[in-house]
């Protein structure tokens, strides 16, 4: 079941944040109900289970329990989501607040644990003896999408409910430098997780600050940066040690 949780958040986390910049995610929640992400949600689920259905014969009954009822519970939760961050929009939440953001990550529960049930009563099997696809690989590719534009998204709509103004100038159109500093900070600390090396991240946050330096004396620019920073480099050693757990 776990590799059902992983895939319904890898396939939410694609299609709902991707590789887009903040702000181009942030209209695509506001615009009207978009085909393009149902699509390509419905290519995930039906791509993975189409070579699960060939590697594990269980039959269709099988295939649909697993690839419609991710698909439809994924459906529900982008649902959900882009419903939740219009409101916190409206309610003066330019970036919404950062639990709203999660919800792909627990509502991933469900689909699982519902399919997996369903599986079981019809197979008298569990669904996690038939595996979908190597366990590290789903890890690694719902670990890594997090690291960009979802990962931007968190830190500073965390940021915004601090330090609204700091924001409210920089939600540009294009990729800006700040958020390809926060993108290359969080793979740096990823990567650096997975490998061992977690006490040379401080070298990055150090050469970070350094650049930094002259604009410490605002002391409203401080505590956007260590905000920033910290949320940001959080999250990628986070996810990177939940991605090194066998």
């Amino acid at each position: 079941m776990f590799e059902v949780y992983l895939i319904s958040v890898f396939s939410l986390l694609l299609s709902e944040y991707g590789f887009q910049t903040r702000k181009n995610a942030m209209e695509r929640f506001g615009a009207p109900f978009q085909w393009g992400r149902t699509i390509e949600r419905f290519v995930i689920w039906g791509a993975i289970f189409a070579l699960w259905f060939i590697k594990v014969t269980r039959g269709w009954r099988g295939f649909l329990i697993v690839a419609v009822g991710g698909f439809v519970m994924g459906e529900i939760t982008a649902y959900i989501l882009r419903r939740s961050i219009r409101k916190d929009i409206r309610n003066r939440y330019p970036l919404s607040r950062p639990l709203i953001h999660f919800l792909p990550l627990v509502a991933g529960i469900f689909p699982s644990i519902l399919m997996g049930v369903v599986f079981y009563w019809i197979f008298q099997e569990p669904l996690w003896t038939t595996a979908l696809l190597p366990i590290l690989v789903l890890k690694f590719m719902t670990g890594f999408i997090a690291l960009f534009c979802w990962g931007t998204v968190v830190t500073v709509s965390l940021i915004g409910l601090v330090r609204a103004d700091q924001i409210s100038d920089q939600i540009e159109p294009r990729l800006n430098a700040g958020e390809v500093i926060g993108i290359l900070e969080r793979i740096f600390s990823f990567t650096l997780v997975l490998s061992g090396g977690l006490a040379a991240i401080g070298f990055a946050v150090a050469a970070k600050a350094a650049a930094r330096y002259p604009q410490f004396k605002n002391s409203a620019f401080a505590e956007y940066f260590l905000i920033g920073t910290l949320s940001s480099v959080g999250l990628a050693i986070i996810i990177a040690l939940l991605v090194s757990i066998p």
